[in-house]
């Protein structure tokens, strides 16, 4: 179970920023090269630009990011957002009655009344778990099997957690009584203005300065006086009291600020037009830019699909996890809207049956409307053949052709490095995983104008749709069931053999393609298709 937890900063499906080692190893557009002209295996989009589209002109394409915030003034993705051709600024009015007044680049389903964001998430265990206890009261005669199932599984964490942290509180309230008595004594009083007093002559030092005079001797190590262990106790009741008070409360009422029903598919008047900036907003930023960003200056690196127009749709909240019911609707958002690609980096380990219905509903309307959907795998290592990662793979033949799931690789940038094409956070699977692309020392731009090297298979996904936005607009006459096609025929295979602990996995049995994403390629076969 914690390590589902994980899945909370894995939304997003990225990891921490490389080290300077790390980034000698990795150029900043080292994902963008060719496996034949530079030995990396990038993509080869620059090469497909020199060699493949001389002369030719791309159709107008809509990519849609569902994700978890975005910088809209960044610089390369500022020019090339997705504009609302029947919406005015700003009326406050639904001008193209699409039910959504003022989409002018998409939509923020985590959006407040307010006109703001969701300000926190929770994780999507501890949202079921709350959501059933609360439901039924813990009975579970009227629970369905599949929610009874998840029910049992789930006490086992949050339920005894929930009667420690109710028993924490009730010794926390009470202990508080007695230090509030005990605030109240004259010689409480006292002892705390001689304590204030005490701290007001002590030298102001900074945290190297201490470090100094401990180091020397200088600042013996003393036990903090009555007082002081007084106030420290009673910081840390209130703590234990607000921890206790909020651990399920906040679960179940998370969406009060947004004011919609989660588990209501037909509820669907709420969220904003606005994108305010955050700390959620640096994946969001990256992905987008990665798709169809205009170049950086500095380094030369651009956006896979110049030209493209990216849609946003926020739908992960900071520090938790998506709901279902955001996820469904912001794919039926992106199809309504002219969207032919989605790129989805997120995902969780826990979900109910009846909401994921809701996802693999609007994976299969966006399907029947040609639209390919591309997803990252996850960052835990995992075979999703045997441990599910939502939203699940679509079980339609049908819906499963217009849809694509991502692991992440690295470069051989050197012979030495020749067995590192893998990197081991990316989840894999022989039946649930498609294909491997670029996912590691990703450069793109982040917010408040700065460009960041990021790695996880959040970042493979947009490098996958980049090449699929491409063949798109250069080849329209292409499905979006022919696009994946292309892709899957065109992978660069690898006799490599990943290790993960005492087993031992042949690279080429880790996806249903058994190789990894090569842009050049693709977009060769996808100009002899006729």
């Amino acid at each position: 179970m914690k390590k589902m937890k994980m899945l909370v900063f894995l939304l997003l499906f990225v990891l921490p920023e490389i080290s300077m080692a790390q980034r000698e190893k990795y150029p900043l557009d080292w994902f963008l090269r060719d496996v034949e002209q530079d030995s990396m295996f990038g993509t080869g989009v620059h090469r497909i630009y020199k060699e493949l589209l001389s002369g030719k002109k791309p159709v107008p394409l809509i990519v849609a990011v569902i994700d978890s915030g975005f910088d809209t003034t960044a610089q390369m993705l500022a020019p090339v957002l997705w504009r609302n051709p029947g919406e005015i600024p700003g009326n406050g009015k639904d001008d193209d009655r699409n039910g959504y007044a003022d989409d002018i680049h998409g939509w923020n389903f985590m959006g407040t009344r307010d006109g703001k964001s969701l300000s926190r998430g929770v994780p999507e265990e501890l949202r079921t778990y709350s959501w059933l206890l609360k439901t039924y009261r813990g009975n579970m005669k009227k629970m369905s099997p599949e929610e009874r199932d998840l029910f049992v599984t789930l006490h086992k964490t949050y339920g005894i957690r929930e009667v420690e942290y109710e028993r924490k509180s009730i010794e926390a309230q009470e202990e508080l009584k007695e230090i509030k008595q005990i605030k109240k004594q004259a010689w409480f009083k006292q002892a705390y203005k001689e304590h204030l007093a005490k701290k007001a002559a002590e030298p102001v030092l900074t945290e190297e300065e201490r470090f100094e005079l401990f180091r020397a001797g200088k600042l013996p190590r003393t036990e903090p006086d009555t007082v002081e262990k007084i106030l420290s106790k009673e910081k840390q009741l209130l703590h234990n009291i607000k921890n206790a008070e909020e651990l399920f409360t906040i679960a179940f009422d998370i969406r009060k600020e947004i004011g919609d029903d989660p588990y209501n598919i037909n509820d669907r008047k709420y969220g904003n037009p606005y994108f305010p900036l955050a700390l959620s907003s640096k994946h969001g930023t990256h992905v987008a830019s990665t798709i169809g960003g205009v170049t950086e200056p500095e380094s030369g690196v651009y956006g896979i699909a110049q030209g493209v127009r990216i849609m946003l749709l926020q739908v992960v909240p900071p520090g938790g996890d998506e709901e279902d019911k955001d996820i469904a609707l912001a794919i039926r958002y992106a199809v309504d809207n002219g969207a032919k690609v989605i790129n989805m980096s997120f995902g969780k380990y826990t979900a109910l049956g009846k909401t994921q219905k809701w996802i693999e509903e609007a994976m299969d309307y966006a399907a029947a409307h040609d639209v390919l959907i591309v997803r990252a795998a996850g960052n835990n290592g995992r075979n999703t053949d045997q441990v599910n990662v939502y939203p699940l793979r679509p079980s339609k033949p049908e819906t499963q052709a217009c849809y694509i799931c991502v692991g992440a690789h690295g470069s051989n940038l050197r012979a030495e490095d020749a067995n590192n094409k893998f990197v081991s956070f990316s989840n894999y699977g022989k039946k649930t995983v498609d294909l491997f692309a670029p996912g590691h020392s990703i450069y793109s731009q982040v917010p408040y104008g700065k460009y960041s090297q990021e790695s996880g298979t959040s970042m493979a996904s947009p490098v996958c749709v980049g090449v699929a936005a491409l063949i798109r607009m250069y080849y329209p006459r292409l499905t979006a069931a022919q696009v994946k096609e292309v892709l899957m025929k065109t992978v660069t295979p690898s006799d490599q053999v990943c290790k993960f602990g005492k087993q031992s996995i042949k690279f080429s049995d880790m996806s249903i393609s058994g190789g990894m994403l090569n842009g050049y390629k693709a977009m060769k076969l996808a100009e002899e298709i006729k």
